[in-house]
């Protein structure tokens, strides 16, 4: 799906009213008008917007679409699925990163489940340990966000 950021930015502006407080329409942060940047917010929607159109090349058949902000990861961890806490658990880790240098899903989906950081129902899913066996992902970190290993 093709979205122009000046229109949902439109709407957005139109939504908040006379209010200088903004919520950008993609990633869901908060931002002040007239003292945060426009551009830097449309250039965050963009590259989210961008993030999920490149996990589409590597998505699992069986998994939603990348989540964006925080209320879409949030409800995919509620639906029970373990592959849903999983990609919210990527998404969260790859924005960290600036939607930048991250592991591809498959290499995050191992070493998460290698990990004692996931919740059991889903370290201890099937068809989870059969797509992605566990393998240790150096710099993953703590909340199952990877951090790039710096280097001696």
């Amino acid at each position: 799906m093709i979205y122009d950021l000046e229109d949902l930015f439109a709407q957005a502006d139109a939504a908040a009213g006379r209010s200088i407080f903004r919520r950008n329409p993609v990633t869901g942060d908060s931002w002040v008008q007239g003292l945060d940047s426009r551009a830097e917010q449309m250039d965050a929607a963009a590259a989210a917007l961008s993030a999920r159109r490149w996990f589409e090349r590597e998505r699992p058949a069986f998994a939603p679409e990348l989540p964006v902000n925080y209320e879409e990861r949030e409800k995919l961890k509620g639906t029970g699925r373990a592959i849903d806490y999983l990609i919210a658990l990527y998404a969260r880790s790859w924005e960290a990163s600036g939607y930048s240098k991250h592991p591809r899903f498959a290499e995050f989906a191992a070493g998460a489940l290698a990990s004692d950081m996931l919740p059991d129902r889903v370290a201890t899913d099937c068809e989870l340990l059969r797509c992605y066996p566990p393998t240790p992902l150096e710099g993953l970190e703590g909340g199952c966000v990877w951090q790039m290993p710096e280097w001696p």
